[in-house]
């Protein structure tokens, strides 16, 4: 089964990326489908392993910690010319990295590889690293790679030329707690982990 762990932003921050996508909803083709998120894995586990997974990654030990909100950008993983996805890229952190890093190391025990795409699969250049990174953790997308992004959905060509700043750019929000979810039909909340104010 498809599970992700996601940063999800606050819910002022949610208001300025609709209002962004209300003005430019004649681009705009899909949103994401769990909703706004910051990815911080996204894997295949078996759900018989869900609360050994759980319980592993309730034991992550990192503070709270600011993400501040950088820049536009088409994802450099998009191929097709139909449609692309507009993302908004914040500026990575070492905390964030931290938290990446914690996360597939203790998640790489759990992959259920019967399931997950293989490295063709993916739409990258199927070189040594991201051979060793997808061997390693099931993504050629983590580790060295690991490409934080907020997807504000898909859209249509045009789009490049309205890139101008808007509103939530230098947006910072203190992160406070990720998210694990599942794919069941629909994105489903597994659980809530919150990072503790030592």
């Amino acid at each position: 089964m498809k599970y992700l762990l996601a940063l999800r932003p606050p819910e002022t921050l949610s208001h300025l990326f609709d209002s962004f996508r209300e003005n430019i909803q004649y681009y705009l083709l899909d949103r994401p489908g769990a909703g706004d998120h910051l990815t911080v894995m996204v894997n295949r586990f078996r759900e018989q392993d869900e609360e050994a997974l759980t319980g592993s990654l309730a034991g992550i030990e990192l503070t709270p910690f600011l993400l501040t909100l950088e820049k536009m950008a088409f994802f450099e993983e998009a191929q097709e010319v139909e449609r692309k996805n507009l993302v908004v890229l914040p500026r990575l952190s070492a905390e964030l990295q931290q938290l990446h890093k914690e996360v597939i190391n203790i998640s790489r025990q759990f992959i259920y590889w019967k399931e997950t795409p293989s490295l063709s699969g993916f739409p990258v250049p199927q070189d040594v690293e991201r051979k060793a990174a997808y061997q390693r953790y099931g993504s050629p997308y983590f580790g060295q790679f690991y490409n934080p992004h907020l997807s504000l959905g898909e859209v249509k060509p045009g789009l490049e030329e309205l890139l101008w700043k808007p509103s939530f750019l230098g947006y910072e929000w203190l992160v406070k707690e990720f998210y694990l979810l599942k794919k069941d039909g629909t994105w489903k909340e597994v659980r809530r982990f919150t990072l503790e104010s030592r």
